[in-house]
């Protein structure tokens, strides 16, 4: 029999969200696992998961959200909702495109933004019927907290994911509505390779081409050597499904070796340690 608590996680055909989606149907939740198109809804076989078409993007496919959940849902609401996806790419700002830029934000902060806006009425539902918390967990990334060079627009992003969150949290503590920020440090998914086959074109006639050139291929080496030592996907949904078991839970929740040191890095001060072995020094260019 199923959990009674519905569960929304967008971003679930791959990665940590099809982790996640696997590890909350396992545990007896029902999960609604938001996915982009008909052919990602065939990923999933598991009774307690029931795809449902919605990229973030698409303002049609938000509005069809709410009838469709709550009609799913029986009137019970939703128990937690998870705002997991999420895109990269690499490039020096200098290089980025406007599109590239939109889209980024569009998928990993706008998109999160107007979903839950419309879909707290059914958490705010749950709550009433049940008499307990719901919560709402934006997956972000230690990229939160600290910069990394050639990454700006994905930072600029989880940066505002973070601030949003805390001031959300403000607002609907009072009405018991728990919001956290899950802080995952490198992940074993697509994103890395989808990152680095992203990166912007360096044109050649660009005074510094050499430059931008030389470290966006050390960049890719860097990210293939990191992805090499990354968490699995399913400890990080373990970490989540432990998470809404919480009677409270923090705003910030960090996950992984490499998401503590560089939390430690920040508050030290010492961050520049990251650029030394994240940049190419203009002087080492031939």
């Amino acid at each position: 029999m199923t959990n009674e608590k519905h569960i929304f996680i967008t971003g679930t055909s791959s990665g940590l969200g099809y982790a996640i989606a696997l590890q909350l149907a396992q545990n007896q939740y029902t999960v609604f696992a938001g996915v982009r198109n008909e052919e990602d809804k065939k990923l999933f076989k598991h009774p307690n998961i029931i795809p449902v078409i919605c990229d973030v993007t698409l303002a049609s496919d938000l509005e069809r959200l709410l009838p469709q959940l709550e009609s799913a849902t029986n009137g019970k609401g939703l128990f937690a909702l998870i705002n997991n996806a999420g895109i990269n790419f690499i490039s020096p700002f200098e290089m980025a495109t406007e599109d590239q830029e939109r889209n980024l934000l569009d998928v990993n902060l706008l998109g999160p933004m107007q979903l839950t806006k419309r879909l707290l009425p059914l958490l705010h539902q749950y709550v009433h019927r049940s008499g307990k918390k719901a919560k709402i967990i934006n997956i972000s990334s230690s990229g939160g907290i600290v910069g990394l060079p050639w990454l700006s627009t994905y930072h600029a992003s989880k940066f505002a994911l973070l601030g949003w969150s805390q001031s959300l949290r403000f607002e609907l503590e009072d009405l018991n509505i728990d919001v956290c920020c899950f802080l995952p440090g490198g992940m074993k998914t697509e994103l890395f390779r989808k990152s680095v086959e992203s990166h912007s074109i360096i044109p050649a006639d660009h005074p510094y081409s050499h430059y931008y050139k030389a470290n966006m291929d050390f960049m890719g080496e860097v990210m293939k050597k990191y992805e090499k030592s990354a968490a699995k996907p399913v400890k990080a949904a373990q970490a989540i499904t432990k998470l809404l078991n919480k009677k409270n839970i923090p705003l910030k929740v960090f996950f992984g070796k490499d998401a503590f040191l560089l939390k430690w890095l920040d508050k030290l001060g010492i961050t520049q340690l990251v650029k030394k072995e994240t940049v190419v020094s203009i002087n080492s260019i031939n």
